[in-house]
């Protein structure tokens, strides 16, 4: 099946329909009606999911004609500018790539995936998404299907989980989390702590110590002890997190148990689906490194946890 007429593109929505509903559970996802439509510039397209704050996530077939031919292409759109770059951010997150902008003007770039791009079309109209290979749906696989199935569910879990997202804005939306001036003013300093940063990433790699690999700009350099004017910056005293892991951990509800060194989230964080998965499961680090983890200061952060952890295993 070559997609290129409004036939293939609805049998194509039918399938990747199909797989969505089986994997986007505990995701802010919700499956929308096959229905068809024309853009004024030529082709089609079907909404198959919506999100929250006016997001959608589509397949469409341009049939606009450009410098460079353009091909099918699934991905989000959304009404704001500010909006779509979160969204590119996330996307660029979950598949190594960074999107490319004015993508009729570009060739394509040909890999697993297709080229990530994100596009204005109007003031109030913006998409974040990838040109697909056209022969990655020439008679699509299975695993054709799961990918464009996945690449939904995993972006809309970063954007569920806010990562990518400023410490700021994180710190209002998560329930139960009181947030002081100290918090404030210690999460905007993290940006300054450039050279530690880059001494955790020649040692960790570009890795989340709770999620696991990521692009290098979303992780930031969490210190496990700290003391005014004389943090300790050795390897030892650090780890990698994600934005929202980092303000999770800075707040008391992400901490790591001194002894198993197992990763313990708040009550308040386990009742929010895209966390849950990370409680009590080990750290995406080595043994090695896992072990020279300065215990003193895990040990610490551990007494001062204002939730009982043994209340809820």
């Amino acid at each position: 099946m070559l997609l290129s007429t409004r036939t293939d593109l609805e049998l194509l929505a039918k399938r990747v329909g199909s797989e969505l509903a089986t994997i986007s559970d505990r995701t802010s996802l919700r499956l929308e009606p096959l229905v068809i439509s024309r853009p004024s510039f030529g082709g089609w397209f079907v909404d198959l999911a919506r999100l929250p704050g006016q997001r959608t996530f589509t397949l469409f077939l341009d049939r606009s004609t450009g410098r460079h031919k353009r091909e099918p292409w699934y991905g989000f759109s959304t009404t704001r500018r500010d909006d779509a770059e979160v969204i590119a951010k996330a996307a660029a997150s979950v598949i190594g790539q960074e999107p490319i902008r004015d993508a009729v003007a570009r060739p394509i770039t040909k890999n697993e995936y297709g080229q990530l791009f994100l596009e204005a079309i109007s003031s109030r109209e913006f998409y974040v998404g990838i040109y697909a290979p056209v022969e990655a749906l020439i008679y699509p696989t299975r695993t054709a299907l799961r990918r464009i199935a996945r690449f939904a569910r995993d972006v809309v879990r970063v954007l569920d989980g806010h990562a990518g997202s400023t410490p700021m804005a994180l710190e209002g939306s998560l329930p139960g989390i009181v947030s002081t001036a100290r918090v404030r003013r210690d999460i905007l300093a993290r940006r300054g702590q450039a050279a530690f940063r880059n001494r955790l990433i020649g040692y960790y790699g570009a890795c989340c110590f709770v999620s696991g690999p990521h692009p290098a700009f979303l992780l930031e350099a969490a210190h496990l002890a700290t003391a005014k004017g004389r943090d300790d910056h050795s390897v030892s005293n650090g780890i990698l997190l994600r934005p929202d892991f980092h303000a999770l951990f800075d707040l008391g509800h992400l901490a790591v148990e001194p002894v198993s060194r197992k990763l313990w989230l708040s009550p308040e964080i386990r009742k929010l689906a895209q966390y849950n998965d990370f409680h009590l499961a080990s750290p995406q680090v080595s043994k090695r490194q896992l072990a020279a983890l300065d215990a003193t200061a895990l040990a610490v952060r551990w007494s001062r946890l204002t939730w009982t952890p043994s209340s809820a295993s």
